[in-house]
């Protein structure tokens, strides 16, 4: 006699259940009105190589059965349909929910994913290189553009060194600077206090005796050169102020001193000099 709940063969006589766990269950399932036997479990040793492959299929469709099945602990072969590749798979698959998955696919897919990504990387790096080319073949067009200059002084075109570079030579810079500077000074002679000054009447007044170095002045130091231009000496008169211009100095007789071209120079706008020996004077 066979137990009712698990038709395990029993070995009493007058016992139902091999256990007392299926006389519980016998007992649960008569509650709730279900039949005490149930279908035995078929047996692993039972299945066909057809119920293992439609097992299978219910796992993964790529998947073909090739042999090998002995029981649920031993592996099994099986053959991937999409690369060819067949492998060892444990049978205990079969019971759990578990895909199949090749490993081999599985490799290949990744490789595919990573060269993929390795492309992609790239492109963005080329694309990104691309664009750092263009923009600097911008940048570098916008300065040569920003470089192409018109002189203020002599309206020469010219290609500058650095972009706030306003005049095409040191000699188209130094002459308006000069000129401003000479323009600067009419300006302020005509707004203030100013006297009409001859250098005539200078000399006499200071004996023909430069006032900086205390030597007479040569008014026969000129020369007139072919396109008849008047070029002064070092010795020539000229008219300084004792309190420069640019220091807010005034036009005036009691501003102005006789002095030696080449004294003025030197002196300049400045109310310092210095002697020959080092010490420096005060010249107003």
């Amino acid at each position: 006699m066979n137990c009712l709940v698990c038709n395990k063969e029993l070995i009493g006589k007058q016992r139902k259940y091999c256990s007392r766990r299926c006389e519980h269950i016998a007992s649960h399932r008569k509650s709730r009105g279900q039949a005490i036997n149930v279908r035995p479990r078929r047996s692993h040793l039972e299945w066909s190589d057809e119920d293992i492959q439609n097992r299978i299929n219910t796992k993964s469709s790529k998947i073909i059965y090739c042999g090998g099945y002995t029981n649920s602990k031993s592996p099994m072969y099986v053959y991937c349909d999409d690369c060819g590749q067949p492998f060892k798979w444990n049978a205990k698959g079969l019971r759990e929910r578990d895909t199949i998955r090749c490993d081999n696919c599985r490799h290949l897919l990744f490789d595919i994913r990573k060269k993929e990504r390795v492309q992609e990387i790239q492109e963005r790096k080329e694309t990104k290189h691309q664009e750092i080319i263009q923009r600097r073949k911008e940048e570098k067009a916008l300065r040569e553009m920003l470089l192409q200059k018109t002189c203020q002084r002599c309206g020469k075109k010219y290609k500058a060194n650095k972009i706030n570079q306003l005049y095409c030579s040191t000699r188209c810079r130094n002459r308006q600077h000069d000129a401003n500077k000479e323009h600067l000074r009419r300006l302020r002679i005509k707004n203030g206090n100013h006297d009409n000054i001859s250098t005539i009447l200078l000399a006499e007044r200071d004996n023909n005796i430069c006032w900086l170095c205390k030597k007479k002045v040569d008014w026969n130091d000129f020369i007139v050169n072919d396109k008849g231009n008047f070029l002064s000496g070092q010795n020539y008169p000229s008219q300084d102020h004792v309190i420069p211009l640019a220091n807010g100095g005034s036009h005036t007789w009691d501003n102005v001193r006789l002095a030696h071209c080449k004294c003025n120079t030197e002196k300049g706008a400045s109310l310092f000099g210095k002697k020959k020996n080092g010490q420096v004077i005060l010249f107003c």
